[in-house]
């Protein structure tokens, strides 16, 4: 399995919204079509983004699309920044 390929594990984790490589949660970003982008809310060690599909509540697809700069990161933040 190459670094980007997520295992069972992982899966799981972002199945209930935590980031597979530092364990914190994820905030949702924008959608389209069938997927949605999550991002890492850990800013200072992983800022790692996700794209997900789910379907009938299951997790079907997942992705990752790399480091999320500040600037989209903050479009999509709670208010207080977590």
């Amino acid at each position: 399995m190459s670094d980007d390929e997520l295992g069972d594990t992982q899966r799981m984790m972002l199945a209930n919204g935590w980031c597979p490589d530092c364990g914190a949660g994820l905030l949702p970003g924008p959608r389209g079509g069938a997927a949605q982008n999550f991002y890492c809310s850990e800013r200072t060690t992983c800022r790692e983004g996700f794209n997900l599909t789910f379907h009938s509540g299951k997790l079907a697809f997942a992705q990752r699309i790399g480091e999320v700069d500040d600037e989209r990161f903050k479009l999509y933040a709670r208010d207080d920044g977590q």
